[in-house]
C-alpha cells in the first residue's frame, strides 16, 4: 500500500484513531478495535491499529509554534521538554496531553505543531464567545432547520442617536426581521 493510500486512510479514519486512544493506554487496542471496527477490511485495521501506536509513543521533541502563533509566546518546560507556545497553544497542550493520560507522546505533540489544529481551537473559542454572547429565548419546534423562526436574547445594549437621546437601552430581543428594545418611557422613533 502506497504512503498516500494510508495517509488518506489515516484521514478517513481520524475520529476512530482518537477514539482507539484510551484503549491502548489501557493495554486493551485489540479489544477497541474489534469493538469498533469489526466490518473493515484487515489492511485498513492494521493502518488504523499501527497509527494509534504511534500516536501514544512518548517523545522527548521540543514543541515550539511560534511560526503561526497569535499571541506573545512563552518559554516553559512541560515534563522536561523545552516548549515555546502561546495562550492557544498552550491549552491544546494541557487538552492533550489530559487525552493521552498526562503524558508527552507523538499525538501531543503532532497536535501542538498542527496549524489547522491551532486554527480550528481559535476558530471553537470565537464560536463559543459569540454563543456565550447570547441566550436563546424562544424558537418554533416546526422543523429542524429554524432559519427564520429562531429569536435570541442578547447580553449587551443598544444606543442610538435617533433613539433617546442616544440612551443605552437593553435589547429584549431579536430575530432576522427586527428586534425588541426595553425603556421606562414611550419611545419617540419612526423606524
Amino acid at each position: 500500500m502506497s504512503a498516500y493510500d494510508e495517509e488518506s486512510i489515516i484521514k478517513q479514519y481520524q475520529p476512530l484513531i482518537r477514539a482507539l486512544i484510551p484503549y491502548e493506554q489501557q493495554n486493551r487496542l485489540l479489544e477497541g478495535v474489534n469493538k469498533f471496527s469489526k466490518r473493515l477490511p484487515s489492511s485498513v485495521r492494521k493502518i488504523v491499529k499501527d497509527e494509534v501506536v504511534r500516536l501514544t509513543s512518548l517523545t522527548d521533541a521540543p514543541a515550539d509554534n511560534s511560526a503561526f502563533a497569535k499571541f506573545p509566546v512563552m518559554k516553559f518546560k512541560h515534563f522536561g521538554v523545552q516548549m515555546r507556545l502561546d495562550k492557544v497553544g498552550a491549552q491544546i497542550l494541557k487538552n492533550e496531553t489530559s487525552l493521552y493520560q498526562d503524558r508527552y507522546t507523538v499525538g501531543v505533540f503532532e497536535s501542538v505543531m498542527n496549524s489547522d489544529f491551532y486554527q480550528s481551537q481559535i476558530k471553537k473559542e470565537q464560536f463559543k464567545k459569540i454563543v456565550d454572547a447570547f441566550n436563546v429565548e424562544s424558537q418554533s419546534f416546526t422543523d429542524i432547520d429554524f432559519g427564520d423562526d429562531i429569536a435570541i436574547r442578547p447580553n449587551f445594549t443598544l444606543a442610538s442617536a435617533q433613539f433617546e437621546k442616544g440612551r443605552n437601552c437593553a435589547i429584549s430581543s431579536f430575530s432576522y426581521k427586527g428586534l425588541a428594545l426595553e425603556t421606562k418611557r414611550p419611545p419617540n422613533a419612526t423606524t
